[in-house]
């Protein structure tokens, strides 16, 4: 059988879910010997992949510019990449395409798969009121509209797509998130963290729903926050309106921000906080959840749907919207009243629901369903 991807997520983001769902899915694919893989690559892009086993076609003599115009290059290539991409799709009669990001193309003659990671730009709009923000929601509407199969990154996604938009349900599978192989082997020991207090962490974006700013507010009234500093990774610098409410909040001496960090160093971050905490106002999955509990880690989070979902009663879960909750979470985080025994327990029952080589198979078997 053969498979179509095209790159679009290698040339929107430079890590995170999505990136590392069709890395994990891509490098499988590329095992599977009853499968024929192509990934079509746009430009230009963050990095190529490491994947064995899989042709890799660039579609435009150009592939990687210098950083600083990275995007403005992206914008003006956009229309272009869509041209080759239509003429290349144009000769293609047979397989399966499985868009990486939100993509879909009039030549298109093959089935072709969706995955919806979230629905948080349709359930928050005030938050994505932007020209461009408009224009990917009428796009992920348009690839929805034509796609033959969806797949749902959480039963709290597949929910809210049918509540937003009129789908046929039985088009749509869920199939979980897995935990990373770095998760799953030894500690790999990070050496950069010079803090002088026990901290708390935050991984990732920080902007609009991730709540961010108002759970630094909580942290601030917290009578015990001075005993803590609070590690921030990922999600890009902190932003001049995050400095400004730092310093306000007379946190500038806690809040640690250390920017990317190489996924092998991940495990150890997370073993040695305090707690993990995750505020967000909506999210499609929660990969730091499992990512932290396989970890062995306290996960303290809002007490949204999906989070239930993902981390049933392994979590102190706050109200994101009320501060004297979060407090309450803080606070119970501290007591340590999960043990050694139970963080053990917890950890080898994520490996074994959430795993990457299951996403896979079972994603495969949705290519093999659409095909028919």
């Amino acid at each position: 059988m053969k498979i179509y991807f095209d790159g679009a997520i290698y040339s929107w983001q430079k890590g995170g879910g999505i990136y590392k769902y069709f890395d994990e899915i891509l490098n499988y694919c590329g095992k599977d010997k009853g499968l024929e893989t192509t990934l079509l690559m746009p430009t230009p892009i963050h990095k190529t992949p490491d994947i064995k086993n899989v042709s890799i076609k660039y579609l435009t003599p150009l592939r990687k510019v210098p950083g600083f115009i990275f995007e403005p290059v992206r914008k003006i290539m956009s229309p272009i990449n869509r041209l080759f991409f239509e003429k290349y799709f144009k000769r293609v009669d047979a397989g399966v395409f499985h868009s990486t990001y939100y993509t879909t193309y009039k030549n298109l003659r093959i089935p072709q798969v969706l995955t919806v990671h979230d629905m948080t730009y349709e359930k928050f709009p005030n938050f994505f009121s932007s020209t461009g923000a408009k224009r990917f929601m009428a796009n992920k509407k348009k690839c929805l509209m034509r796609a033959d199969s969806i797949i749902c990154v959480s039963e709290a996604t597949k929910k809210a797509l049918l509540n937003l938009y009129e789908i046929e349900e039985r088009k749509i599978s869920v199939i979980y998130h897995g935990i990373s192989e770095s998760f799953l082997r030894e500690t790999v020991k990070y050496k950069n963290i010079l803090l002088d207090k026990p901290y708390f962490l935050f991984v990732g974006n920080r902007r609009d729903y991730k709540n961010f700013n108002f759970f630094i507010e909580a942290f601030s009234k917290w009578n015990k926050n001075k005993n803590y500093n609070l590690l921030t990774i990922g999600g890009g610098k902190l932003s001049e309106e995050e400095i400004l409410l730092i310093n306000k909040l007379s946190l500038n001496k806690q809040v640690k921000h250390l920017g990317f960090v190489e996924e092998k160093y991940l495990k150890d971050i997370y073993q040695r906080s305090e707690a993990f905490v995750f505020p967000s106002l909506d999210e499609g999955f929660g990969l730091p959840i499992i990512e932290a509990i396989s970890s062995k880690t306290i996960v303290i989070a809002s007490n949204i749907e999906v989070f239930k979902e993902i981390g049933e009663n392994m979590l102190i879960y706050f109200d994101p919207k009320e501060t004297d909750s979060i407090i309450n979470a803080l606070e119970k985080s501290t007591l340590k009243e999960t043990g050694p025994e139970e963080l053990e327990k917890r950890a080898k029952y994520v490996v074994d629901k959430f795993s990457w080589n299951k996403c896979a198979k079972e994603t495969i078997e949705i290519y093999k369903k659409t095909t028919k």
